[in-house]
This record gives C-alpha cells, sequence and structure tokens, in this order.
C-alpha cells in the first residue's frame, strides 16, 4: 500500500492510527451521550411515576401562584443634626 501510494511504511502506519484513534474517540463519545440520555430518560420516567403519569403539575399542586413574589426594600437616609 505504501509502495503504491509512494509512501513510507510509517506515514501509512501513522495515518492509520491516527484514523482508529479517531474512530474510538467518536464511539465513546457516542457512548457516552447514549448513556446520558437513557439517564434522562429513566429520570423522566420517575418523575411520571411520582406525579401519576402526568407529565406536568399545575402551579395549584405546587402551592405557587406562577409568578415571581418581588420585595421592594426603601433606604431613607436620616441625617443628623
Amino acid at each position: 500500500m505504501a509502495k503504491r501510494e509512494n509512501r513510507s511504511v510509517s506515514n501509512v502506519v501513522r495515518e492509520a492510527v491516527a484514523e482508529y484513534v479517531t474512530a474510538q474517540t467518536q464511539d465513546s463519545v457516542r457512548k457516552r451521550r447514549l448513556k446520558a440520555l437513557e439517564k434522562i430518560r429513566e429520570h423522566r420516567r420517575s418523575i411520571l411515576r411520582e406525579r401519576g403519569g402526568k407529565p406536568t403539575i399545575s402551579p395549584e399542586q405546587t402551592g405557587r401562584t406562577g409568578r415571581r413574589d418581588t420585595v421592594t426594600i426603601c433606604l431613607t437616609a436620616s441625617s443628623t443634626s
């Protein structure tokens, strides 16, 4: 192969190793991502079981109004005479 492509054997081997490492890295990343997606699916199934199969909880069920309450603090400067 090296002779046919007019390249050194070491050059062909380096390229083959680099391609192999790249493929293994991509496969590893893909497997990690698939594992993470499965974990998310398991978590979602667990939440659905806790909620009785309902995907969301209404604000009434949580006791929240669905809005953020804000607090305004007024500071007054006291002058000393």
